[in-house]
């Protein structure tokens, strides 16, 4: 049986990458920078995440075993590594335009 903390570390990724898809149709001149904050805000979240379910502040239903918390923290690097490249991208691109 799947946990709380299993839910949200599927969930949330792609929760957030629902969200910025929507939001990239609504305004795609802003693509770049929309991405970037929803890879770095999933990012940071995923790295608290595993600190969370060590130090069980939410009781047992928010805890998980060790390979699991190693998924979320590669994961939430993964992510902050994405965010990275969005901002160089967004960078490059504020380059080009002067």
């Amino acid at each position: 049986m799947t946990d709380l903390f299993d839910s949200l570390l599927v969930l949330l990724p792609l929760g957030v990458l629902g969200h910025a898809v929507y939001r990239t149709f609504l305004n795609p001149g802003d693509a770049t920078g929309i991405f970037r904050r929803g890879f770095l805000a999933t990012g940071v979240v995923l790295l608290l995440m595993p600190l969370v379910g060590v130090v069980q502040i939410f009781g047992r239903g928010f805890s998980s075993g060790p390979e699991t918390l190693d998924i979320a923290v590669k994961a939430g690097f993964g992510m902050l590594l994405a965010a990275l490249i969005c901002a160089v991208v967004e960078h490059k691109q504020g380059h080009h335009q002067e």
